[in-house]
C-alpha cells in the first residue's frame, strides 16, 4: 500500500467533508431559527472536521520526509554496491554442466595425486565458495630443498592434466632462518575456451580480491 496515495485521499476527503458542512447546512426558514440553535446546527461537521485535517496534514509532511529518507538510503546502498564491485570485482556463478573435477572434490584429488608425484605439499587453505576454486599451498623448507621450484612444478603437473592455474605466491621467513616456507595462492579451473568460464579481465579482478582474501584467512589461522 502506498501511504502516500492513503493520507492524500483523507486530506481530499477531509476538504470534501468541509464543504459538505457547508453546502448543506440548513437554510433559513422564517420565522428564523434562535441564534444559538442556529449556530449548533449550521456548523457542527466543520468543527470536528477541523482537528482530523491538521492531523492528516501532518502526517502527510511524515511521510514525504520517510520517503526523501528512503530514497537517500537507496542512493547509498547503490553507490556503495558499485564500489565494491569496482574494487573486489563481481561473484563468479560456476558455468553449467562444468565437469565434476573442476569442482572442490575434484580439485583436492587433483593437488593430493600432483603431491605424491613431486614428493610433498600440503593444502592449507581452499575456496570453493563461487568460480573457480582457489587453494593455497604450503611448501616447507625442511620438506624441500627447493620450495620455489616445487610449486612451480606443482603447476605444471595440474596444466599436464587438462587444468589451467593462475596464481600468485608469497614466501613466509627467509633463508636465514632455520625454517620457512614458499605458499603459492592458485586458482585450478578449466582451460580458456571452456563454456561458462567468463573472460580473461574479469576472472582476473575477481581472482586478485579472492587470492588477497583467502591468504589474509590463511594468516589469521596460523598459530
Amino acid at each position: 500500500m502506498n501511504l502516500g496515495r492513503v493520507v492524500l485521499g483523507f486530506s481530499g476527503a477531509c476538504a470534501m467533508g468541509a464543504f459538505a458542512a457547508w453546502a448543506f447546512r440548513p437554510a433559513p426558514s422564517d420565522p428564523a431559527p434562535e441564534p444559538m440553535v442556529r449556530s449548533v446546527q449550521q456548523r457542527p461537521a466543520a468543527r470536528q472536521a477541523r482537528p482530523l485535517c491538521q492531523a492528516l496534514s501532518s502526517l502527510q509532511d511524515e511521510v514525504a520526509q520517510l520517503q526523501q529518507v528512503t530514497e537517500e538510503l537507496e542512493r547509498a546502498i547503490a553507490a556503495e554496491r558499485f564500489t565494491t564491485a569496482a574494487i573486489e570485482g563481481t561473484p563468479l556463478e560456476w558455468p553449467d554442466e562444468l565437469d565434476p573435477r573442476f569442482h572442490e572434490e575434484g580439485v583436492e584429488a587433483a593437488l593430493l595425486d600432483a603431491f605424491e608425484e613431486i614428493g610433498g605439499g600440503a593444502v592449507v587453505g581452499l575456496d570453493c565458495s563461487e568460480f573457480p576454486c582457489v587453494v593455497v599451498v604450503e611448501f616447507p623448507s625442511d620438506q624441500f630443498e627447493e620450495p620455489i621450484a616445487a610449486g612451480n612444478q606443482l603447476s605444471v603437473v595440474l596444466q599436464d592434466r587438462g587444468y589451467d592455474v593462475w596464481g600468485q605466491a608469497q614466501v613466509i621467513g627467509n633463508d636465514d632462518e632455520e625454517v620457512w616456507a614458499y605458499l603459492p595462492t592458485l586458482a585450478v579451473m578449466p582451460p580458456q575456451g571452456t563454456r561458462g568460464r567468463p573472460d580473461g579481465e574479469v576472472l582476473g579482478k575477481r581472482l586478485t580480491f579472492r587470492y588477497r582474501d583467502l591468504e589474509d584467512a590463511v594468516r589469521g589461522s596460523s598459530p
